[in-house]
């Protein structure tokens, strides 16, 4: 990351781009270099870049049942190998097939009961709850007033933290209710 970083800051530097520019196409220069810097330092900050890795779609939809003819593990493999992108603790264990011994299985679902997610939700509560939502904590007068403001915050995000765990558990609950292995 560091070496591409450094290649590109010396070929898009401003000052390696010549004196014959206008002043239109230095403007042009300059915010495609700070683009190239402001990538860096997300990319090269962890926080950052768990929070830039949880912004854009992803397909939060879990199946309610079990359609008569479809493979369980098929069905059930994707979805459980989608949200393991989000796992805290790696590595995260596969759904397996048929012939998986049953402590593997209930190894497997206990992982899922306890899952434990990094995903940072606040563009999904922004994109629900309009980009206002957040308290800006550079307003704050005081440290109490930015204590508050960090408690509301707090507060937001937990709540929608609570309806991904739920939605996780639902997944885990409804796959637990159609695998063969457990049936069996």
């Amino acid at each position: 990351l560091r070496k591409a970083h450094r290649r590109l800051c010396l070929i898009h530097h401003p000052d390696k781009q010549g004196v014959d520019v206008t002043e239109e196409q230095r403007e042009a220069i300059n915010v495609k270099f700070l683009k190239i810097q402001e990538a860096f330092d997300i990319l090269n900050d962890p926080k950052k870049r768990r929070k830039y890795d949880s912004i854009g779609d992803f397909d939060d939809s879990v199946p309610s049942c079990l359609k008569e003819g479809h493979d369980f593990f098929l069905a059930f493999g994707t979805v459980f190998k989608r949200n393991a992108k989000w796992s805290e603790v790696k590595p995260v264990p596969d759904v397996g097939d048929a012939g998986t011994p049953y402590d593997e299985v209930r190894r497997f679902y206990e992982f899922w009961h306890s899952f434990e997610s990094w995903r940072d939700l606040d563009g999904k509560i922004m994109e629900e709850c309009g980009e206002d939502c957040f308290m800006n904590l550079d307003e704050a007068e005081c440290r109490e007033e930015k204590r508050w403001m960090e408690r509301e915050n707090s507060k937001l995000r937990q709540k929608f933290q609570k309806v991904e765990r739920q939605r996780i558990l639902k997944l885990v609950e409804v796959a637990e209710r159609h695998d063969p292995r457990i049936k069996a």
